[in-house]
């Protein structure tokens, strides 16, 4: 009887962690359903000072409709996804609708692949974090990473200066219903112009709540705010 019961137990500890696995294991390429035509092999990364990304290491993501898990990391320089594949390659995910959505379980970061227009009006095609969703009013937020090329000195007065990676402040970028995604203005003035009938419920808020325009939790608390 004793001998049954172990049995059991066995099998039952068996099948917990064979659940386990399913659900959160990092699996290799081939059984994550990722396919090669799809990605491509890093680009050397240039020797310089700083860093392209934003988290060196690489994390459990959820990638599109893939049921398993991969390790990956976001290149904030060139605004593409990373990962290992079983021969301990790095490959990048190319840009296209199977990976439009991309989910880290710790930390937790929800990245779209959105067009968006720049406050000059150019128009990108990249991955956006999105901060709030609520009664079709979106806020998302852009990393950036920016390279700058090594310089020499033209002059006896200049100082020549190494290749490096330099981290950007975030930009935020808002939808409102049917609209485009938006670079959010830094400046009150251009907020209300987004939002002119409510004009004066917005420059009410702002001044209660003395909002910065290019900080995070002030941008959700004012979209929260007019998501209502």
């Amino acid at each position: 009887m004793k001998i049954k019961n172990l049995i059991i137990i066995s099998f039952v500890l068996y099948s917990m962690l064979g659940f386990s696995q399913r659900q959160g294991t990092i699996t290799k390429l081939e059984d994550s359903g990722i396919r090669l035509s799809e990605t491509r092999y890093r680009a050397a990364v240039k020797t310089t000072s700083g860093t392209p990304y934003i988290n060196k290491a690489f994390f459990h993501a959820k990638v599109g409709d893939i049921i398993s898990n991969a390790l990956m990391r976001y290149n904030a320089a060139n605004d593409e996804f990373e990962f290992i594949n079983s021969t301990n390659d790095t490959l990048v995910l190319n840009k296209t609708a199977a990976f439009s959505n991309i989910t880290f379980t710790y930390p937790k970061l929800d990245y779209f692949l959105v067009n968006y227009a720049e406050k000059n009006g150019r128009m990108n095609m990249g991955y956006l974090i999105k901060l709030y969703d609520k009664n079709n009013i979106l806020l998302y937020k852009r990393q950036k990473i920016a390279y700058y090329e090594a310089t020499s000195a033209k002059s006896s007065y200049d100082t020549p200066t190494s290749a490096k990676y330099v981290l950007n402040k975030d930009t935020f970028f808002m939808k409102n219903n049917e609209s485009e995604v938006t670079e959010v203005p830094t400046s009150r003035k251009g907020f209300l112009k987004l939002f002119p009938e409510k004009k004066t419920e917005i420059e009410a808020f702002v001044k209660q709540n003395n909002t910065d325009f290019e900080k995070e939790q002030d941008l959700i608390r004012l979209v929260d705010f007019l998501a209502q």
